[in-house]
């Protein structure tokens, strides 16, 4: 693990770093304590990212454990909001994907605590808004 944000509450986490061919790879781990939306957002063309949950507490990649691989964007900010997380500890993972000695980056993680999936009013066809009669053309 490169950087441990401890027990994370509703606010934005920073951190800059590199990864390339001396160091492939860099970990950022979060604990949330309640239900929690996230979203990350790393700053780089040339490195994949993952967001991990370790379900079994063992600070090892299992099958299963990848909630998002390979975000989205290939240019620029590679962005992923993942909602419903519960409680447990996370990881992000930054690894390089080219030949180059180092490859900067940044990565922000933003999180709101105590937000799940909320439920609104339309989520059944019991409850669905009536949107009348809709004409194409």
């Amino acid at each position: 693990v490169d950087y441990d944000f401890g027990t994370v509450s509703s606010r934005t986490y920073s951190q800059t770093g590199y990864v390339g061919t001396g160091d492939r790879s860099d970990f950022y781990r979060f604990s949330l304590t309640t239900v929690s939306n996230i979203t990350a957002t790393v700053n780089t063309q040339l490195a994949d990212v993952e967001i991990i949950r370790d379900v079994n507490n063992n600070g090892q990649v299992d099958l299963g454990d990848v909630i998002v691989k390979g975000f989205l964007n290939n240019v620029g900010n590679k962005t992923a909001t993942v909602a419903g997380l519960v409680q447990g500890n996370y990881f992000i993972g930054i690894s390089s994907n080219t030949s180059l000695p180092s490859v900067g980056y940044s990565m922000e993680l933003s999180v709101l605590a105590g937000k799940g999936q909320e439920t609104e009013p339309n989520n059944s066809f019991n409850q669905a808004m009536d949107l009348g009669t809709l004409n194409g053309g």
